[in-house]
This record gives C-alpha cells, structure tokens and sequence, in this order.
C-alpha cells in the first residue's frame, strides 16, 4: 500500500476511546504540530466551535444514545439473553473503507538543506490541497471477546482494585458471609511482562484457562455486578486477558503466579450470595469498608 490513513490502536488508555466503553462519545481534538501556534489556536478553537454547535444542534439524539447506553447493561441482570459480547482484545480491520482524504502538495526545493517542520527534507509546503482516494483505518475488529457473567468478586484484600473501580463510577457491594455460587475460576498457564517499561510500569499480559464448578467466596468479598452503566468497562477492567485492564496495569502482580488462580471470580447467578452490605457508589465513598 503506498498511501493510506490509519488512527492510533483502541486501547481505552487513549482517552477517546475510553470514553467510548463507558457508552459516551469521545472527540479528539487535535492541531498539526508543524503549524504555526496562531494557526494552530485558531484551527482548534474553528474545530472546537463547530463540534459545539452540532452538539446543540443534535443534543436531544446524544443524551438518548447515552441513556440507551448506560440501560442495556441493567437489563443484562434481569435477562440474560440480553447479554452483549464485549471486545476484550482488538485490531485495527483488515478491509479498510476507502475515503476521499484532503492532502497538501509538496513541492522539491531543489536543496535538501532547506527543511520546514513536519516536511521531509528537500521539498515545501505549498498550500495547495487536494481530495486523495486512499485506504481509511479508522474502526476496530475484535480479537477477542467475552461474556458478560452476572458479576465479578475480588477478594477482600485487594481493596486498592475496588477504590479504583469506584473511582471509574463502577457500584461495589460486600458480603457479610461465607458464600457459594456457580461460577468460574481462571488458572494462569503464563505470564508474559514487557521488558520495557511504559510510564513507570512493565505491562503484563496472561493467558490461562478458565473451569467451571461451584466457587467458595469468602466473607467480606467483594461483588461488583455487571449489570450497571458501566457493565462493559467493568468487564473490559477485571478480564484477566484484556489488552488494557486492571492486570496489564500491575495491580493484581502479587497474586500472579504460573499455575496459580487469577484472584478475580466471575459469578452466574447472585441469588446464593451471602447478605451484602448497604450499596456504595463512588458518590458516597472512594475507600472500602475495613
């Protein structure tokens, strides 16, 4: 392929598409670097001006797209053929659409020791653009999905996971007792660490199966359900082979070991759970309960 546009990969630490596992619309607003700065505000501030007006031309469509996206969640718990796939792992798609892309000519100088920014050496910018047809990356597949299951229990000490899970606007509860329930457990069968370190951290990916069988929880545990508004990124945070979640993040690495259980269980049916503590949601409180 000689020419073609591609956007950055999907993970939701890029805050676009963060926004879009939550159910919301995220917009990235960005200006070229090799721009002037008074051309870059005002390409920004033209861009920014124009997103606005759309959003209050189209506001009443938005907030319904919203609210439909935080309610298909709720209905997961009441039934469970409502129950969406979520993309745990993704790629950009293999058959891109081709789209008319706006390009600016460059014209040879002539000498390659005369360079403008964000030009190759030896040629110009000549403020001349045209519509070029070219292959457009612009949407993901998924390399890997997941079932939502009735919900998620984290053990009592990892209090860190659950303070963060809250801080996301995810609802935890707690059990009083001792409990058990149909569900699943995760066995690690690897564990691959990135040798580079990326923003203080060395990303780590597992692969493991999961068994099915009755799972003893203790007291104390904590139940975070997936039917909520947040259900997706619930899911997407707490799978133990998500590309971008709470495990490639380091917070559960003093529970990780070869052959050993994933700490996180996931949960079929909450109707056997152990009395649960009064509801908190990350309004109330962004520390659990000792």
């Amino acid at each position: 392929m000689r020419e073609g546009w591609a956007t950055y990969d999907s993970r939701p630490r890029f805050g676009t598409n963060y926004y879009g596992i939550r159910g919301r619309i995220g917009i990235l607003s960005e200006a070229y670097s090799h721009d002037s700065l008074s051309r870059r505000i005002a390409s920004t501030y033209a861009f920014v001006n124009e997103i606005l007006s759309v959003v209050a031309e189209k506001g009443s469509a938005i907030r319904a797209l919203s609210a439909r996206a935080d309610s298909q969640p709720l209905a997961w718990g009441r039934s469970p053929d409502s129950v969406q796939m979520v993309a745990v792992r993704s790629e950009l798609i293999a058959t891109p659409r081709n789209l008319d892309v706006i390009k600016e000519d460059l014209a040879k100088t002539g000498d390659t020791t005369l360079t403008q920014p964000g030009v190759p050496r030896g040629e110009r910018r000549t403020g001349i653009y045209k519509k070029i047809r070219m292959p457009v990356y612009d949407r993901f597949t998924s390399t890997l999905d997941r079932l939502p299951p009735a919900a998620y229990v984290i053990p009592p000490q990892d209090t860190v996971v659950v303070a963060l899970l809250r801080l996301h606007g995810v609802r935890v509860d707690r059990s009083d007792s001792a409990w058990t329930a149909r569900g699943e457990s995760y066995t690690i069968d690897s564990i691959v660490t990135s040798p580079r370190l990326f923003q203080g951290h060395r990303e780590v990916r597992l692969k493991g199966t999961w068994q099915r069988g009755l799972q003893a929880l203790p007291p104390r545990s904590f139940i975070v359900s997936t039917a909520q508004p947040r259900g997706a990124l619930i899911v997407y945070l707490l799978e133990p082979e998500s590309e971008d979640g709470f495990t490639t993040w380091n917070f559960f690495d003093s529970d990780l070991k070869k052959g050993g259980r994933y700490p996180v269980t996931r949960i079929f049916d909450l109707s056997r759970r152990g009395r649960a503590a009064a509801r908190r949601s990350s309004a109330s409180a962004l520390q659990p309960q000792d």
